[in-house]
C-alpha cells in the first residue's frame, strides 16, 4: 500500500489547524491511482477531529485508519503527538479499551465502502525521545494488553492492523514478543476474521464480584470452517465472571483456543470467567 500525509487534519500545539486540505491530497491520491491502479492508497488520521471533518478527506483514500497509543505513563507529559495533559486519544475512556472505541469513531467516517485499518502501538512512549526517556517512566504495552487491544480492534470490525513504533523495540523483548505472538494468533484465524457476524444475539449474566460493569464482555460470533468461534474480550481492567445464554450450541465441551482447557455448554448456556482485558476465543462444531 502507498501511505498518504500522516494524520493531516491535526496540527499538533495547533489542533485546530489541518496540516493539509482534503483537495490537495485529492489530486495525489489520483495521481497514484494513475501511476499505479493495483496497490491501495491509506490515510491515516490522529485519534482527533470530529468525524465530519475527517470525512472530508474520504475522496483521497481507499482506506481509513487511525493511530491511537493508550498506554502512556502519567509522568509523561510533554512529548510529541500527546495533549498537554499527557493523553493521546482525546475521548472520555483513556484504558486500552478506547481502541474498540476508535474503530467506531473510524467506521462512522469511512462509511461502508472503506475499509477501516486500525494503528496500535508497539512501542513505549518515552522510547521516542532520548531526553524523556531520561526523566520519565519507559511503560510497553504487556502482550496481555497487546492481544487485548487487537482482538477488540477484531470484534468491533476493524478490516486491518497495523503496529507502529517497532522501530524502538530490541528483537526478543516481551513487546516484541508479544506483537509477534499476537500477528500469529490473528494470522492463523484468518477466515475467521474475515467471516461475517453469525446470526446469534447472546446474553450475558455477570457474577458479582464487588466490581461494577460498564462495558463489560465485548462478544463477537463467527462461523467459519465448520465451526462456530465465540471472540469474548473483557474491557476491563477487573476480573469478571460471565454466563453465555443462546449460544446456540449443543450440550458438550467446546474449546478454549490456546488455553488447553474446555468449557461446557449445558441447556445452550456456558460460564467463563475473565482476568482484566482477557480475551478468550472459544470454538465448537457446529
Amino acid at each position: 500500500m502507498y501511505e498518504s500525509m500522516d494524520e493531516p487534519a491535526w496540527t499538533w500545539k495547533d489542533p485546530g489547524a489541518a496540516r493539509a486540505l482534503p483537495d490537495g491530497l485529492a489530486l495525489g491520491y489520483r495521481l497514484i491511482k494513475e501511476l499505479d491502479p493495483n496497490h491501495p492508497v491509506t490515510l491515516n488520521h490522529a485519534p482527533r477531529n470530529t468525524v465530519e471533518t475527517l470525512r472530508k478527506y474520504n475522496a483521497c483514500t481507499d482506506a481509513v485508519s487511525v493511530d491511537i497509543y493508550p498506554i502512556v505513563p502519567p509522568d509523561i507529559l510533554h512529548i510529541y503527538g500527546l495533549i498537554a495533559d499527557g493523553r493521546h486519544g482525546d475521548l472520555r475512556n483513556q484504558t486500552p479499551s478506547c481502541v474498540g472505541e476508535y474503530v467506531d469513531k473510524m467506521r462512522a467516517v469511512a462509511g461502508p465502502d472503506r475499509p477501516v485499518w486500525m494503528v496500535l502501538q508497539g512501542f513505549a512512549w518515552a522510547d521516542l525521545d532520548a531526553e524523556t526517556k531520561i526523566k520519565s517512566s519507559v511503560v510497553y504495552p504487556t502482550y496481555e494488553m497487546t492481544r487485548y487491544m487487537a482482538w477488540q480492534s477484531v470484534i468491533h470490525r476493524c478490516n486491518g492492523i497495523i503496529y507502529w513504533g517497532t522501530h524502538t523495540l530490541d528483537e526478543g523483548s516481551d513487546c516484541w514478543r508479544g506483537i509477534v505472538r499476537t500477528i500469529r494468533e490473528l494470522a492463523d484465524l484468518h477466515d475467521v476474521l474475515v467471516a461475517d457476524e453469525a446470526p446469534v444475539e447472546l446474553e450475558l449474566a455477570y457474577d458479582e464480584l464487588g466490581f461494577s460493569i460498564d462495558v463489560g464482555v465485548e462478544v463477537s460470533v463467527r462461523d467459519a470452517g465448520g465451526y462456530r468461534y465465540i471472540l469474548a474480550a473483557n474491557s476491563s481492567i477487573d476480573p469478571a465472571g460471565v454466563a453465555f445464554r443462546g449460544v446456540a450450541l449443543p450440550d458438550g465441551d467446546i474449546e478454549v483456543l490456546g488455553e488447553d482447557r474446555t468449557v461446557a455448554v449445558t441447556g445452550g448456556s456456558f460460564h467463563d470467567t475473565f482476568t482484566g482485558l482477557a480475551v478468550h476465543i472459544y470454538r465448537a462444531k457446529r
